[in-house]
């Protein structure tokens, strides 16, 4: 029996490559980057609407002691002659009701005795709040029989009472005048009457 020869086979041809596999996870974010360079400024904006005014506080109080005139009566009088009675109200002035610490009332006067005569003559002149006399002027004018002379003067003074103030209804103030001879030759007249309010 003949042996058996072993003959070595030729080499089998390559394998086909396998399938990919999957893809592997994303790797870690990186480190982030440095910041840019800061852009230009934008342009200025319209200009707002202007607010409303305040309302306005109010008046201050005058300091202690503030005069302010109420009244001022320039004219003259008719002149009052032949008299020794006390005249009526030579000048008038109605104070309303107010809050002044105290009133004033001034009065600039004017007595005369002019006469060829021996003789003197009493001007007595009275400043009055609602008929009660506050304060009395007296002046005395002298004249001597010297013909021809007039003798006697004519005066003018300014006179004046301070009363107290806060009224609380219409009250007149007046000067009234009143004469020692009845003479034509001796009269008066007022010259100007004012009225101030004291704070």
């Amino acid at each position: 029996m003949s042996g058996w020869q072993i003959v070595p086979g030729g080499g089998g041809g390559g394998g086909s490559a396998g399938p990919a596999g999957p893809a592997g996870p994303a790797g870690p974010a990186g480190p982030a980057g440095p910041a840019g360079d800061t852009g230009p400024a934008g342009p200025t904006g319209p200009q707002g609407i202007q607010g409303i005014q305040g309302i306005q506080g109010p008046a201050g109080t005058p300091a202690a002691g503030t005069m302010i005139l109420l009244s001022n009566n320039d004219t003259d009088t008719a002149e009052t002659v032949s008299s020794t009675a006390e005249t009526a109200a030579l000048r008038t002035y109605t104070l309303a009701p107010n809050s002044y610490s105290k009133i004033m009332v001034e009065a600039v006067v004017r007595s005369r005795l002019e006469a060829d005569l021996t003789s003197r003559c009493d001007f007595t002149w009275r400043l009055k709040a609602a008929g009660v006399t506050q304060r009395t002027f007296v002046e005395r004018s002298i004249s001597a029989n010297t013909a021809g002379m007039d003798s006697g003067n004519r005066y003018s003074n300014t006179i004046s009472v301070i009363i107290a103030g806060g009224q609380t209804a219409d009250t007149a103030l007046t000067i009234t005048a009143q004469m020692s001879l009845s003479n034509a030759a001796a009269g008066v007249l007022v010259h100007a009457f004012r009225v101030y309010g004291i704070f």
